[in-house]
C-alpha cells in the first residue's frame, strides 16, 4: 500500500482556486454526508454554514488536510491534490 501524499496548506494558499471546479469536487466527495449545506446533507458533522462562520480560508484548508474529528478523512486520503483542496476553499469561500 501506498503512502498517501501530504498535502501543504501554504501551497493550498498561493494557489488559485475555482469556485465552479471547487463545487464540482465538492459534489463528488462524501463532504456532505456528514456536513449539510442549505439543509441538505448529513448530521454527523457540523452544517457547512457553522463552519464557514468560524473558520477562514487557511482554517478550513488545515481542517480538509488534518481534520479536528477522526471520522473525517483527509483530503489526501481521498484522493484530492492541492488543487482540488484549493478549488473546493473557493467555492465554500463562494458561500460565505
Amino acid at each position: 500500500r501506498s503512502a498517501v501524499p501530504e498535502l501543504d496548506v501554504t501551497a493550498i494558499l498561493a494557489l488559485n482556486g475555482d469556485a465552479a471546479t471547487g463545487g464540482s469536487v465538492y459534489a463528488a466527495q462524501p463532504c456532505a454526508t456528514c456536513h449539510a449545506l442549505n439543509g441538505r446533507g448529513g448530521a454527523v458533522g457540523p452544517t457547512m454554514e457553522s463552519v464557514l462562520a468560524k473558520s477562514d480560508r487557511a482554517a478550513l484548508i488545515r481542517n480538509m488536510i488534518s481534520p479536528i474529528s477522526p471520522v473525517m478523512p483527509p483530503a489526501a486520503q481521498l484522493g484530492l491534490s492541492e488543487q482540488d483542496v484549493a478549488d473546493i476553499a473557493a467555492y465554500l469561500d463562494r458561500l460565505r
